[in-house]
């Protein structure tokens, strides 16, 4: 997927071509080897991936003309000829979307150092360690040069690709968010800003670390396009998680005069809840000007966000299927909130919102029983409809299946809001879920997902103009690619799952 880095000319005794800036080349390579880049894969990474391939929505063509790297895509006037035609039955462009009337977003788990082990991971050890796979890592980042990265299972040395920042001009500023590593945060900054290496692009990136422990999310933007105009961390657990446990029980009918019955089932269903450790964030964003300015600065001053970006990273064991669809429903219920108090209901519902994560769970509703307690994990159901509903099929869920039953009980106030709701990007463009984007040694099958609001600004009467638009997908990579080394990470790959990017019309 790369090439090797090139070697200085050998002197062999007759006259030296070899110009200053082929000599400095010649020692920034080398000094990346010694700082541990591998055969392949180094600080200059390659642009195109041949395993991976973009996917557009029908009766979209890139624009005429568009730079190499940042290229506009656009509607075709006329449908099912031409270019249109092709491109709809699936042919596909080999560089990234993200012009001027582009946002290409990323989701990314980069998979962290202490799940990254021999039993699960049977990779060769070399492409298991950290300071091999960051590069790769930093491939994906430069070779897509994505409006917005939204990763997962970022740990806390490697705030390489974090820290936390509030230099708009891109990541100059002091880690002010834990004790993050200053030679991982100068690493970052170093490879991913630097703009003396010849060829490289020039995308400054800003953004912010949240974490949970060793590890966390971690949202970047391209800080020449976008300005932050506000951002926070909100937990999934702890006493939030408690006081929204509290409210839906009382609709659920199962607390007593003074909360939940002690040692009750409902109250180990609330306490499984608290004692989680995720966290979601939110960041909202506004367009620069032309000239790289803040929104505030330019022709249309406005200090309304025109965009929000949340990320997260929900529980992974499948005997905790329902608290999953919890920790969903906490979600979207604390981006409500903090939206309608930073804006006022009637903005937040028109502001455009992409959900991006590790969401563990399938696409479809799962209902099994660990330890004689039926556990549903209908995340994917609640985000895109809003609600649980009871099985069509088969017995209905009763009193014996409190934890069901509760979950039926779940509203999202946000969709009720936006009034459609939202839908997966892959899925809109696709047609389907991607078979995988989590492929290990014991399990294979789609866990990530970039979601996005449907509403209807814009529109009169019938006519739905929706804010945000997906025009196209990086298709994910076939399956004998993922197998060809038993699992991922590999030698081509750096996580254990694949990026997926998404550019919408925005």
């Amino acid at each position: 997927m790369g090439t090797a880095p090139s070697s200085p000319p050998k002197d062999d005794g007759s006259h030296s071509t070899t110009t200053p800036s082929q000599e400095c080349a010649g020692k920034r390579q080398g000094k990346l080897k010694k700082q541990g880049s591998v055969h392949g894969v180094d600080g200059r990474l390659p642009a195109v991936d041949p395993y991976r391939v973009w996917r557009p929505m029908p009766g979209w063509v890139k624009a005429d003309g568009a730079d190499e790297r940042d290229e506009a895509w656009v509607q075709c006037e006329g449908k099912g000829g031409g270019a249109c035609g092709a491109l709809a039955g699936g042919t596909a462009t080999s560089t990234s979307p993200s012009g001027p009337c582009t946002l290409q977003v990323m989701s990314f788990n980069i998979l962290a150092d202490r799940y990254c082990t021999k039993r699960a991971h049977p990779c060769a050890a070399v492409h298991r360690k950290w300071k091999f796979r960051r590069w790769k890592v930093l491939r994906e980042l430069e070779t897509h040069a994505c409006d917005v990265v939204c990763l997962q299972e970022v740990r806390a040395m490697c705030a390489s690709l974090l820290g936390r920042c509030r230099c708009s001009s891109g990541l100059t500023g002091a880690a002010v968010c834990g004790q993050v590593e200053k030679v991982a945060f100068h690493w970052l900054q170093r490879h991913l800003n630097d703009t003396r290496v010849a060829g490289h692009t020039g995308h400054r990136y800003a953004g912010c670390w949240a974490p949970t422990g060793v590890q966390g999310p971690a949202v970047l933007y391209r800080a020449d396009r976008w300005q932050e105009v506000s951002s926070a961390e909100v937990p999934l657990c702890s006493t939030p998680a408690r006081e929204f446990m509290l409210n839906l029980l009382r609709q659920a009918g199962l607390c007593v005069a003074g909360g939940v019955e002690k040692n009750s089932r409902a109250d180990w269903l609330m306490k499984r809840l608290v004692g989680m450790h995720h966290v979601a964030q939110i960041v909202t964003l506004r367009r620069r000007g032309a000239s790289g300015e803040s929104a505030s600065d330019g022709e249309s001053a406005s200090d309304r966000p025109e965009l929000c970006v949340v990320n997260t990273h929900l529980h992974w064991a499948p005997s905790d299927s329902d608290i999953k669809t919890l920790q969903a429903a906490l979600l979207l219920t604390s981006v409500h909130r903090y939206l309608s108090e930073g804006l006022g209901t009637a903005e937040a519902a028109s502001l455009p919102i992409i959900i991006c994560g590790d969401f563990n769970s399938l696409p479809l509703r799962q209902a099994e029983r660990f330890d004689g307690v039926l556990r549903v994990n209908a995340v994917y159901e609640f985000v895109t409809t809003g609600k649980v509903c009871q099985p069509e099929t088969g017995d209905p869920w009763g009193d014996d299946d409190m934890e069901a039953v509760v979950l039926t009980q779940l509203s999202s106030p946000l969709l009720r809001s936006l009034g459609t709701g939202f839908r997966s990007a892959y899925s809109t463009v696709l047609g389907s879920e991607p078979a995988f984007t989590n492929y290990t040694r014991t399990f294979k099958a789609c866990l990530d997902y970039i979601f996005y609001s449907v509403d209807s600004r814009g529109g009169t009467g019938d006519t739905v103009t929706p804010a945000l638009c997906p025009v196209a997908v990086l298709d994910t990579p076939e399956e004998h690619v993922l197998a060809a080394e038993e699992a991922i990470p590999s030698s081509k790959f750096p996580s254990d799952h694949v990026p997926l990017v998404v550019a919408f019309r925005l």
